[in-house]
């Protein structure tokens, strides 16, 4: 299978993905309005990392889980489309999740409205080496770090995590998401972008 993610990300993304792939860093922050594309990054490097990673198994997230079918799972969705990787992927709604075919990696999608059910999800093989939180504005601190220690649980000492975020800027200067990315943070990269960063086409 030949991938194509360069044909697919932007010149803003190119050196981050080129980060997620070596494992740079354990915590990968996106913060942009509508049409930054950071979404979409997210997705195509999901999708990279489970191909080039046999260890890699995935838990999607929103605050609530009714807002994940028409969000994170279709972006998904997407961006296996949009690699050329349809056939190498199985996507149920019920349950939802996807299926990588060839070694049975398994992408998971929760909202945390019910944080007990995550602490619970068991899988056949691996562990979740990737989170991602959409919209993490929508959490609060302390739901980030209880899912990240329910996370960080599996894969033994020498495991590989990558973290990642993305939201939209809220107004207030005061939100903690706002405040938190202007605190340097060991192992953290924050990645700013916005619609007109996006190639025209």
């Amino acid at each position: 299978m030949t991938l194509k993610a360069s044909n697919l990300i932007s010149r803003n993304f190119a050196s981050v993905l080129k980060s997620v792939l070596k494992h740079e860093y354990r915590f990968y922050t996106f913060a942009g309005g509508r049409g930054s594309l950071k979404s979409s990054f997210i997705s195509i490097a999901i999708i990279m990392l489970i191909i080039t990673f046999r260890f890699v198994n995935v838990l999607v997230l929103r605050k609530v889980s009714n807002t994940l079918l028409d969000s994170v799972f279709a972006q998904l969705q997407w961006a296996i489309g949009m690699l050329e990787a349809d056939d190498y992927f199985k996507c149920t709604t019920s349950p939802m999740k996807i299926i990588y075919k060839p070694t049975g990696q398994t992408i998971l999608f929760r909202g945390v409205d019910k944080p007990s059910k995550i602490k619970s999800i068991k899988l056949k093989t691996g562990y979740f080496a990737v989170a991602w939180y959409e919209e993490s504005t929508e959490f609060t601190p302390e739901e980030i770090r209880s899912v990240n220690q329910s996370v960080m649980r599996g894969g033994g000492k020498d495991a590989l995590f990558w973290f990642f975020d993305s939201f939209n800027p809220p107004i207030h200067r005061d939100n903690w998401k706002n405040k938190e990315i202007l605190q340097p943070k060991e192992n953290r990269l924050v990645h700013y972008s916005t619609i007109y960063d996006a190639p025209i086409d």
